[in-house]
């Protein structure tokens, strides 16, 4: 017997888009955040009740989908997104292109934009969905590569969830929809962790995912100069102020983001993010000590980018030994 899927049963409760008894009314529904499909049942038995809950970020966005009875869904070609499928009940059979995958709690899909598309969800079968915008996902992998694509991305359809890699990313997955549960990400006040999360996301899927660009992210990366370095730090310390991604920083350093990160492993035994994040974490203490400043500990923590109060008491907490309030008796 198979473990219990990690993600919570349904996913995005408090994200209701779609919960209706007619078909007609659910696809329409539906299409309006996918694309236009054919939706049939395949049956006349199992009670038809379809959900569609969904929380949208910035390249991509997290989606659960059940439609109680067995259905037939064809959207042909995806055109303008792709789309990672990861069983939580049940099963279904899925066609992407020359590809025929039978897939439930061990076997995902991976729907490419370009390759025509139809599925059979078994009755009882609910998916959690992520939806990747396609211009924007090869715009961030031209943008990590320095030059265009010839072609388009092709994923190879199946994603193993008894391997490591595509544990990991079911792993991801998870984390992704319980902090859009929480509202901590996926959510309106969310921009720099939201952009943050998905680069993460993307970098560790291309790097794990077979296709064909994934040779590129399995490459070394070349040795950074110590100016790339110090234009990296610098860029870093000017901007503490502001939102700022990781892919902001490898361009003002002129070096790939992998190679950043590489760099920052090698010369400051940490990543880049928790860099930048010790950096800020540096300048809150200051104002935090300071007798002076008459600004609340969230309001100086949300100037400096922390958001999540939650979280960034626990980041300071881990720097410092203690948290900022304990910080604040202690002004000079």
């Amino acid at each position: 017997m198979h473990s219990v899927h990690p993600i919570i049963a349904p996913p995005l409760a408090n994200r209701v888009l779609l919960a209706s008894s007619n078909l007609d009314c659910a696809r329409d529904q539906v299409s309006r955040k996918f694309c236009a499909h054919r939706l049939d049942r395949m049956s006349g038995s199992g009670r038809f009740d379809a959900r569609h809950h969904h929380a949208p970020g910035h390249v991509f966005s997290l989606n659960y989908i059940r439609y109680g009875a067995a259905v037939t869904i064809e959207p042909g070609e995806l055109t303008s997104f792709y789309l990672i499928q990861v069983p939580l009940r049940g099963q279904a059979q899925i066609t992407n292109g020359r590809h025929t995958i039978e897939s439930d709690r061990t076997r995902a899909t991976i729907l490419n934009a370009n390759r025509h598309t139809i599925m059979h969800w078994y009755e009882g079968c609910e998916q959690a969905l992520l939806q990747i915008d396609r211009k924007r996902l090869e715009q961030f992998v031209e943008a990590r590569l320095g030059h265009a694509l010839g072609a388009p991305i092709l994923f190879d359809p199946v994603l193993n969830l008894t391997e490591a890699a595509g544990a990991m990313i079911r792993t991801r997955l998870c984390a992704m929809f319980r902090g859009a549960e929480e509202g901590v990400v996926f959510g309106a006040d969310s921009t720099l962790s939201q952009i943050s999360l998905e680069h993460e996301f993307l970098d560790h899927f291309l790097q794990s995912q077979p296709s064909n660009v994934r040779h590129y992210f399995e490459a070394l990366p070349e040795e950074i100069q110590p100016r790339q370095m110090r234009r990296a730090t610098d860029f870093i310390h000017a901007n503490l102020h502001r939102p700022i991604t990781m892919l902001e920083v490898a361009e003002a350093a002129g070096i790939a983001p992998r190679t950043l990160q590489m760099a920052f492993r090698r010369n400051r035994g940490c990543t880049a993010k928790d860099y930048l994040q010790r950096e800020r974490l540096k300048r809150i203490r200051q104002e935090l000590l300071d007798a002076d400043a008459d600004r609340s500990v969230a309001g100086i923590a949300s100037r400096w980018g922390m958001t999540h109060l939650g979280r960034f008491a626990a980041a300071y907490h881990a720097a410092f030994g203690e948290f900022p309030r304990q910080t604040v008796r202690q002004r000079i």
